[in-house]
């Protein structure tokens, strides 16, 4: 019998002043970053390239737009790298 591993909790912080949210998929730990084509900054483990957290600069003004739909697909396909 297939026995799966539970989902790691969701960690989030936010920074109003600079205006940017974090996310994490369990605890925080060292990783390699890179950035997609949205702005948003891509944390992954250096060994098993599965993304394990979001950086999301300007997170107000990406999500106060008319684009938020398209941003919360696009992270959801992120997270479904995980």
């Amino acid at each position: 019998m297939d026995r799966q591993k539970p989902f790691a909790p969701l960690r989030m912080a936010y920074d109003k002043t600079a205006d940017v949210l974090y996310l994490c998929l369990g605890v925080p730990k060292k990783g390699i970053s890179d950035m997609d084509e949205n702005g948003i900054i891509i944390r992954k483990d250096p060994i098993t390239k599965k993304v394990f957290g979001l950086t999301i600069v300007d997170f107000q003004k990406k999500f106060s737009s008319n684009k938020p739909r398209m941003i919360n697909k696009h992270l959801m396909g992120i997270f479904q790298m995980a």
